[in-house]
């Protein structure tokens, strides 16, 4: 992992990539996320699509960050209680309506998921 991150931080100087890198933690974070959040409420992808009249493909899309519409994104965070927040770039996040969903989770787990996701983001970069 090491290797990993002094790579990462090398290519981050190149302003292009950082860019595009940005664009990709925050599809990955977005995506996590609403994976914990459906985690959380012990339902199925069918189940909340169902009840966020997407199909579940649209959340299967949405929770691999895949681009999507911002009603699909809409729909799927009030299926899942969530509150859409935007803040100054380049943070963003959805916050909870009610009590927190995300405690007794793991940071180990959410630690090793952002892992995944970084490594998943710099490949789909360096692959174009």
């Amino acid at each position: 992992m090491q290797a990993f991150a002094a790579h990462l931080k090398e290519k981050l100087q190149d302003e292009r990539f950082r860019k595009l890198y940005k664009k990709e933690r925050q599809l990955a974070e977005l995506s996590l996320q609403l994976v914990v959040a459906r985690d959380k409420s012990g339902r199925s992808q069918k189940e909340v699509a169902h009840q966020a009249e997407v199909t579940q493909q649209q959340l299967s899309k949405l929770e691999n960050g895949i681009s999507c519409n911002v009603t699909t994104l809409l729909k799927v965070c009030n299926a899942l209680g969530l509150k859409l927040e935007l803040s100054d770039l380049p943070k963003f996040r959805i916050a909870p309506n009610r009590s927190s969903l995300f405690p007794g989770t793991n940071p180990e787990k959410l630690n090793q998921l952002n892992d995944q996701l970084e490594t998943k983001a710099f490949a789909r970069e360096s692959s174009t």
